[in-house]
């Protein structure tokens, strides 16, 4: 790789982690918290940027989707925590009604979480080339782990040259 191979792949790892600095404050300054207003932050975060000239719009976009494809991911695996608390509920503390109800809401919930869970697995594959934050990529060829430790470029798989990764914190 050339040097300045190497120093454009560095300034996309800057800028990335200078949009995800910015998107953090404006996120952490709103009051809503929902999936629209990340998104919405993240846009702003975005704009912000491209007007202060930090990147161009392209490549301002082309961050934002890697940053959207990391904070999806972030959300995906906050939910399957809070499943670990829904198990850890105790229905011999409720009354008979209060139980039918909790258990129809969490039926109706689980169902829709699963077919959620299924269509954003499929959307939050990273794949090699593409950028990514801190945290663990498995090779969903071989099941190789590829440690992040900060903001960097995804390579090919190390034990079998896959492509495609899962990513988990």
């Amino acid at each position: 790789m050339s040097e300045n191979d190497n120093n454009d792949k560095n300034e996309w790892l800057r800028q990335y982690d200078a949009l995800a600095e910015r998107f953090n404050k404006i996120y952490q300054a709103a009051t809503e918290r929902s999936r629209e207003a990340m998104h919405a932050a993240l846009d702003k975060a975005r704009e912000e940027l491209v007007a202060a000239k930090k990147f161009s719009a392209e490549r301002g976009e082309e961050l934002r989707k890697y940053l959207a494809k990391d904070m999806d991911i972030a959300v995906q695996v906050a939910q399957q925590l809070g499943e670990t608390a829904k198990k850890k509920l105790d229905p011999g503390r409720l009354e008979a009604g209060a139980l039918a109800s909790l258990a129809s809401i969490l039926e109706q919930t689980g169902k829709a979480l699963l077919n959620w869970g299924a269509k954003a697995r499929e959307a939050l594959i990273c794949k090699t080339g593409e950028i990514t934050s801190s945290g663990t990529l498995t090779c969903l060829h071989c099941g190789e782990k590829l440690h992040f430790e900060k903001t960097g470029h995804i390579p090919p798989c190390p034990k079998c040259k896959g492509t495609e990764f899962s990513k988990s914190y």
